[in-house]
């Protein structure tokens, strides 16, 4: 996985080429590239480290391990999707869409299994909140911000440099196996 990022940024990958290798078309950008890492959380609680890509700030993506011994994408940035962690291992996912925003705050549960703790939508100039984007009620601007600033504080994450790619376009387009991902663990 950490070498399709290595190798994107060495080839100077575009848009296209992120999608179809499944990551984020985000890290290409010019005031992401040089900040790039990753580093491992367990984010459910199950003992074993989700591997998120970052630049200690923002989250790019996050990858778990399947209880049928496969590799789960769980979260990728997108040109319209922003992620942060939070305290207590919870994922904000911001995003835009036909001109309203959400804030989706998301805690993994186990593999693909996410629990929905709370969205903020900011739609016409009016903000909502409840506990989904669609049960929600009216809230001022000042709540907004406490939900989304104070309720769940975004975590500055300590990263690692991605390691030097290996080889010509060595990643495979495939997700690994499970002992493919706990060889970096």
């Amino acid at each position: 996985i950490l070498n399709k990022y290595a190798t994107a940024l060495r080839d100077n990958w575009d848009v296209a080429q992120c999608h179809n290798a499944d990551i984020s078309p985000q890290i290409i950008q010019e005031d992401v590239r040089d900040k790039l890492g990753f580093c491992l959380r367990d984010l459910d609680g199950n003992g074993i480290e989700e591997l998120i890509i970052s630049d200690g700030e923002q989250v790019y993506d996050v990858f778990t391990i399947l209880s049928n011994d496969g590799v789960g994408h769980l979260f990728c940035a997108s040109e319209n999707v922003f992620l942060k962690l939070c305290e207590g291992n919870v994922i904000n996912r911001q995003e835009t869409v036909d001109g309203a925003t959400y804030w989706q705050f998301y805690t993994l549960v186990n593999d693909f299994d996410f629990s929905i703790q709370e969205a903020v939508v900011l739609r016409d100039g009016q903000y909502f909140s409840g506990p989904s984007d669609t049960n929600v009620q009216p809230i001022s601007k000042d709540e907004a911000g406490n939900i989304i600033v104070s309720k769940y504080p975004k975590l500055k994450l300590d990263i690692s440099p991605l390691p030097e790619p290996i080889g010509e376009d060595s990643y495979q387009e495939t997700l690994p196996t499970t002992q493919a991902y706990e060889e970096i663990l």
